[in-house]
């Protein structure tokens, strides 16, 4: 085989795995620095940058929750500036930093994608505001990514909520106990007339 030769298929096996890891993230890991920690019945403010990033997770907002296996929740974000299309991904587990992510719609490195939302509400400005309902698969720590889909140019962070509605089983449980308590109630006051 000729130098030339061997050199050219040098240079085609490079380009080739620099290509492919190009494609697996285009941005540097940075340190995972969660916004806070979600609870049932929360809504949350926070601010993503204004660049498409669905596939840049170093401008996602990372949150997490602690959930129980069974248990039925549903988030919602919505958009507080009109720029902004937002989306969401849910994964049990959590991730040490953004390098293990490859997009908001697949599993990182360690953890499986539990579930996505993107456009679920029609909402005027670029496409819609996504929510999703859902049966949490197992019981821990949950981590949720907020990140901008295919926002409006804007110079300025783009704002949104997170709406954390209280589970299924706590409205149930919730209820219960409601309504044990007026049943409860009302015996007490009836044995006075």
């Amino acid at each position: 085989m000729k130098l030339d030769s061997v050199h050219h298929l040098f240079m085609l096996v490079m380009g080739s795995t620099a290509l492919a890891l190009g494609n697996v993230n285009p941005a540097a890991a940075v340190s995972i620095t969660f916004e806070g920690s979600l609870t049932n019945g929360e809504t949350v403010t926070g601010e993503v940058s204004s660049e498409n990033s669905i596939e840049i997770p170093a401008n996602w907002d990372f949150w997490t929750f602690e959930g129980t296996a069974g248990s039925s929740e549903r988030f919602t974000a919505r958009r507080t500036s009109t720029a902004l299309d937002p989306a969401f991904g849910i994964w049990f587990g959590t991730e040490v930093d953004t390098d293990s992510y490859s997009s908001l719609f697949g599993d990182s490195l360690n953890t499986s994608l539990v579930v996505s939302a993107d456009d679920e509400i029609n909402t005027p400005g670029p496409f819609g505001d996504p929510t999703v309902r859902f049966t949490l698969p197992d019981t821990g720590t949950y981590t949720v990514a907020v990140a901008s889909f295919i926002s409006d140019s804007s110079d300025e962070p783009l704002g949104y909520t997170l709406r954390v509605p209280f589970s299924d089983s706590a409205t149930i449980l919730g209820s219960g106990l409601v309504l044990g308590l007026g049943m409860l109630l009302k015996r007490r006051f009836s044995n006075f007339t």
